[in-house]
């Protein structure tokens, strides 16, 4: 994914993210306009992350829970890394900390490009 930010406001702030199969080329690409993009890197929640993600009614149960297309409570919020989970309907699956984490995103950008185009 790469974001882009909108200069002509006093703050720099976030207005479109692209996403890109690997596979492909620049036509590939699947630009979204966004308003907020959360990316977390360390192995646990500080308040202000569990405070956003509750707030906006999502579902945190020791992390952001999500269903097997990556989805939160709220369909057009994507979540994927170790500090989401699988609802407990799919208790079966492996936590995500414990897959790849090139695979999560690879599987979770095929997941939101199959909302946007569902064609491709």
């Amino acid at each position: 994914a790469r974001a882009t930010l909108d200069h002509t406001q006093n703050t720099p702030t976030l207005s479109t993210v692209t996403f890109r199969p690997d596979t492909a080329n620049d036509e590939d690409e699947i630009e979204l306009p966004c308003d907020l993009m959360l990316a977390a890197h360390h192995p646990n929640v500080d308040p202000d992350v569990f405070k956003s993600v509750n707030g906006c009614g999502l579902v945190f149960d020791g992390c952001l829970v999500v269903d097997l297309r990556l989805r939160t409570v709220d369909e057009s919020i994507y979540g994927g890394g170790t500090l989401t989970k699988y609802s407990r309907l799919h208790r079966g699956a492996l936590p995500h900390a414990q897959y790849s984490s090139m695979e999560l995103g690879t599987y979770l950008a095929a997941c939101i490009l199959q909302k946007v185009d569902p064609l491709s």
